[in-house]
């Protein structure tokens, strides 16, 4: 959340605004969390002054814990500009912390307000060259150290414990350091080791990352079996085509039988759990086609729900058997119905503007009957009261092609929210509009705040264009960018009847995955008026890694050339594993990374 100091509530930055009778204001804006070894900046402005103003920003602890720690900077603001303040933040305790801030005598004010504390500041990755190892093996690992921007962490050192299946103590590596935010080591497995889950546990910072690998003795699987299926079915769109395939790990098709079994993951209150079962031949792929509605006995549905399809195969040539498996989610509706918020709040006296979409499971237009019409009603109550008191379905339109209906719903002066629903084949969805709180030192008559974002779809390394309108003549705009720090940042001064800017904003993976747009003005009355906006990135690094083998197809005994591109003085890890380890069992990272 993001406190607009004794004005309004939006995300993920503390504003503090104050005035004075005078006309003098200041602003202060800065993330809301605290971490440990991390740079906590906060943006400064002050206005209306006629001489500089030395503010003094500075964290405070204030539980037992922590009474101690006092961390502050002191920066020089001139009137109408703002100033960036920065503290080091290092290694500090759970959990209370209050960010102050305060005047010299040129402009008196003092304030503070509590901030949220995130204790975790990196992520450590485990790593194994298998998941699963015979007696004698040698297990290969690899851990990795990194800070939020996923970049190696400056806090490095850990340490390093791996016990066996009965949980004894076989080996500690203590304080050893994650060169460039990797660690590497190996140890042999005597030739009768204890079976059963391994743990490689590692520690830093007062936390424990754990992962698991197994030691057992078994046979590598010779085959995998595929089974591919749709991502999705309806109740009333309910056979489905199964194909199962299996592949030796040299490549070549295998043929056998499959035997299908068919069940519901969740089932309504009144339905009892079924399985269907299904034998097919696989030469080389074995398709078929399932009415899981059918074949399930489903009456109803309550809800959506997962439907499981386990394959048990059959080599012919040996008859070892192994398995596979595969689901869907079975839907009630054929589509889905939703609003999509167009005005961020309702503006008295102007239109309030919204989308509805009608889209397929997978978000393509969904194509209704011929003369089904789309059912709008609005009203200043709940859908419920809507429904009490009768209120009329107001407009009529045609299913839209595109699977996007804008819509547009006047209000006047005296309006304070709006529902609204929309009805089609059976199915509704409802949506509201309020107007924001009212702060008592302005009424918002005439005054109004908008941010248009052009692109939806970003990654690092885009221009990001903003759009932004306002009401009430405002002589400053000030913009932040935040994310896990105070990104970016600029207060821009408008000329006089201006009442647009445009933007454009550069990508920063300091962005990724997601950051908030926060646009700010102050009005003539000293009351804060804000907006903000998400901005979703891709979940991309600023490096890249690119693997190239020639031949990609080689025998046994041959070599084959890899290349590895990536940007200059980055460190690669490469492993090589057979096939048939995978198929055996997974999970050779923890946590799972991209």
């Amino acid at each position: 959340m993001v406190l607009i100091w004794a004005v309004l509530v939006v995300s993920a930055a503390v504003v503090q605004a104050t005035s004075e009778k005078d006309g003098r204001y200041y602003l202060l804006v800065a993330p809301e969390k605290l971490r440990p070894f991390s740079k906590y900046e906060a943006s400064v402005t002050v206005m209306g002054t006629d001489k500089p103003v030395a503010v003094k920003v500075g964290i405070v602890g204030t539980e037992e814990t922590n009474k101690d720690f006092v961390k502050s900077t002191v920066v020089n603001v001139s009137p109408n500009t703002k100033q960036i303040a920065s503290l080091e933040i290092g290694d500090i305790k759970c959990c209370k912390y209050n960010l102050t801030v305060q005047g010299d005598e040129n402009f008196e004010f003092e304030n503070q307000t509590e901030l949220d504390f995130h204790e975790k500041y990196q992520s450590i990755f485990i790593q194994t060259d298998r998941a699963m190892y015979k007696p004698g093996h040698k297990v290969q690992f690899r851990i990795l150290v990194l800070n939020s921007l996923l970049a190696p962490s400056s806090q490095n050192k850990i340490d390093v414990l791996l016990k066996d299946g009965q949980n004894n103590r076989v080996k500690e590596w203590k304080q050893v350091e994650a060169v460039k935010g990797v660690y590497s080591n190996d140890i042999q497995l005597s030739s009768q080791p204890v079976l059963g889950e391994w743990t490689i546990v590692v520690k830093s910072g007062g936390k424990e990352t754990t992962k698991t690998f197994t030691v057992a003795e078994y046979v590598l699987p010779k085959f995998e079996v595929k089974v591919d299926l749709p991502k999705y079915a309806t109740i009333s769109n309910s056979k489905v085509p199964v194909e199962v395939s299996a592949k030796y790990t040299y490549g070549q098709l295998v043929k056998g039988e499959a035997t299908i079994k068919t069940k519901l993951e969740w089932y309504a209150y009144n339905q009892d759990p079924k399985v269907n079962s299904k034998l097919i031949k696989v030469d080389p792929v074995g398709r078929t086609e399932i009415d899981v509605v059918e074949s399930l006995g489903i009456k109803d549905l309550s809800w959506d729900t997962q439907v499981t399809f386990d394959v048990e195969f059959k080599e012919e040539l040996t008859g070892k058997v192994l398995n596979g498996s595969g689901s869907l989610t079975l839907h009630k509706n054929n589509f889905q119905m939703f609003f999509e918020r167009v005005s961020e709040n309702l503006v008295p006296g102007e239109e309030y503007k919204t989308k509805l979409k009608i889209v397929n499971w997978d978000n393509t237009p969904y194509v209704g009957p011929k003369g089904e019409k789309v059912k709008v009603r609005q009203g200043e109550r709940t859908w419920s009261a809507m429904e009490q008191n009768n209120v009329t379905w107001d407009n009529e339109y045609d299913t839209p092609t595109n699977g996007e209906l804008e819509l547009s719903f006047p209000t006047d002066e005296n309006t304070t929210s709006l529902s609204i629903e929309a009805e089609y084949m059976g199915q509704n969805t409802w949506t509201y509009g309020f107007k924001p709180y009212e702060s008592p030192i302005e009424e918002k008559k005439n005054v109004s705040l908008d941010i248009t974002l052009k692109d939806e779809k970003l990654k690092i390394g885009d221009s990001l264009p903003v759009d932004i309108a306002v009401k009430g003549s405002p002589k400053y705009i000030s913009y932040y960018v935040i994310g896990r720090e105070l990104i970016d940042t600029d207060t821009i001064k408008l000329e006089e009847g201006q009442d647009t800017l445009h933007l454009n904003l550069k990508v920063t993976q300091s962005m990724s995955p997601n950051a908030h747009l926060l646009v700010s003005f102050i009005s003539d009355a000293g009351e804060v008026f804000a907006e903000e906006k998400y901005i979703n990135v891709e979940n991309f690094t600023e490096n890249f890694v690119k693997i190239n083998a020639v031949p990609d197809d080689t025998e046994p005994g041959k070599e084959t050339t890899i290349t590895v591109e990536t940007k200059p003085n980055s460190l690669v890890g490469l492993m090589g594993v057979d096939q048939s380890v995978l198929l055996l069992k997974k999970g050779m990272i923890y946590p799972r990374m991209m």
